[in-house]
C-alpha cells in the first residue's frame, strides 16, 4: 500500500513538471527563432515572434522604445543591414512560465555570419513573453 501511494504521489509531482518542460522549450524556441529572424532582415518574419502593438517594449542600454511601431521604425529597421552580418547564440540562464506569461534571462553572443569561432561581442537579456492564440510572443525585451 505504501509503495502504491508513493508511486501515485511521484506521478502527481512529475506530471506538472512534464508540461512545464514543454512550455520551457517553446519559450526558448521562440527567443532563438526571433534572433535568427533578426539576421535574415525580414520584418514580416520577425513580427511572427513579437506582440505587434503598443504593448511591446524594448529597452536596450540607454535607449527605450514603447510600442512595436516605434521599435520597428526607429530602432530595428536601421540596424537590419548590420544584423544580416552576424549570427546569434543564446545561452539561457533561467526560463520560468506561469499560465500565459513567461520570462527568460539569457546571455547572447554575436559572431560573424558563418564563423562562430570569432566573437563580435555579447550581452545580457531578459524577455517577457505572453501566450495567446498564436502561441508565445515576445512582449518586452531588455538587453544590455
Amino acid at each position: 500500500m505504501t509503495r502504491s501511494f508513493t508511486i501515485i504521489l511521484l506521478a502527481l509531482f512529475m506530471i506538472p513538471g512534464m508540461s512545464f518542460a514543454a512550455d520551457d522549450t517553446d519559450v526558448r524556441t521562440v527567443l532563438t527563432d526571433y534572433h535568427m529572424a533578426l539576421t535574415m532582415g525580414d520584418i514580416q518574419k520577425i513580427e511572427t515572434y513579437v506582440v505587434t502593438d503598443g504593448r511591446f517594449a524594448m529597452l536596450e542600454g540607454k535607449h527605450s522604445n514603447w510600442g512595436w511601431a516605434d521599435y520597428r521604425d526607429n530602432h530595428l529597421t536601421p540596424e537590419l543591414t548590420d544584423l544580416a552580418k552576424v549570427d546569434f547564440r543564446l545561452e539561457f540562464k533561467a526560463v520560468h512560465q506561469s499560465g500565459d506569461m513567461a520570462y527568460a534571462s539569457f546571455l547572447f553572443f554575436l559572431s560573424p555570419k558563418g564563423d562562430a569561432s570569432k566573437n563580435f561581442g555579447s550581452g545580457r537579456a531578459t524577455a517577457v513573453l505572453v501566450r495567446g492564440p498564436k502561441g508565445w510572443l515576445i512582449q518586452h525585451l531588455h538587453t544590455s
